[in-house]
């Protein structure tokens, strides 16, 4: 079994589910941000059901994730579970004509979307999704007391902190003091969580807790991808064009994935504990 960590009222396993993939694919601003392949609602809701009953317990989503149609599977997976389950939802890319997706009436209508798309009276986990507040971070003070009312009036539990630069995280995480931030962790990105780092370092001194985002590279790190037998992505998949997916970054990662295999096994589960 999967173990634990208790971190004040929230309980967290150390592996859980993200949500992104069965979303699908979808764009934004005219940029593929979703994710292609086959996909099956049934097999999604039936694929978060067999989580819950092995104890991956956190349910990651959010509200852009096929622009709702995750959080919908989400709500459908955990309608009538038994399962103790904690759930991460987020804000922040919202289609709006609005200056921000973080003014306060943009956050509300977020925060009450992801409730309804769930079927829940409460987000465990509620993440800023990004660290874009504006110049200046001019929306970022009335943000933050938005998201405390919500907090207040019980429609989250924790206000949480996602990114992708140490810096933006430090800046934002200064105002908004997350209980958790969440970006890149890997074998191949570590540079937020090493000791001594600066986000590390600022983490343990305002008591946040980190949630590793992209564990296996968007499935570069499970193996499955090589350069003799590269990704195919459709319409609307967030790879599309990356450059960590062609052959030479591919062949790049084998002799690291070689190593990892030798000493956990060849089947990938084994990686996680």
């Amino acid at each position: 079994m999967l173990k634990s960590r208790k971190y004040g009222a929230i309980t967290l396993p150390t592996v859980g589910v993200g949500t992104w993939a069965i979303g699908g694919p979808y764009w934004t601003n005219g940029e593929p941000t979703g994710w292609s392949g086959p996909l099956d609602d049934e097999d999604s809701i039936a694929a978060l059901r067999i989580a819950l009953a092995n104890g991956l317990s956190h349910i990651d989503t959010a509200d852009v994730y096929g622009l709702g149609r995750a959080e919908r599977l989400v709500g459908q997976a955990l309608q009538g579970t038994k399962e103790p389950y904690t759930l991460a939802s987020k804000c922040g890319f919202v289609a709006t004509s609005s200056q921000s997706p973080y003014l306060p009436e943009n956050i509300i209508f977020q925060c009450e979307q992801s409730l309804r798309n769930c079927g829940v009276d409460c987000l465990d986990m509620w993440y800023f999704h990004h660290c874009d507040f504006g110049e200046n971070d001019c929306f970022l003070e009335a943000a933050v007391a938005t998201a405390e009312k919500l907090k207040a009036a019980g429609k989250i539990r924790s206000i949480c902190l996602s990114g992708y630069s140490a810096n933006d995280l430090i800046r934002v995480g200064t105002i908004v003091r997350p209980d958790f931030i969440q970006s890149w962790a890997s074998f191949e990105h570590s540079e937020f969580i090493t000791p001594g780092s600066p986000l590390e370092s600022f983490m343990a001194t305002q008591g946040i807790k980190f949630i590793a985002m992209m564990p296996y590279g968007q499935g570069r790190l499970l193996g499955k991808y090589s350069a003799n037998n590269p990704p195919r992505f459709g319409d609307g998949d967030t790879r599309l064009g990356n450059t960590d997916f062609t052959d030479k970054s591919l062949s790049a990662i084998a002799p690291q994935l070689l190593k990892f295999k030798e000493r956990f096994g060849k089947n990938i589960l084994y990686w996680l504990y």
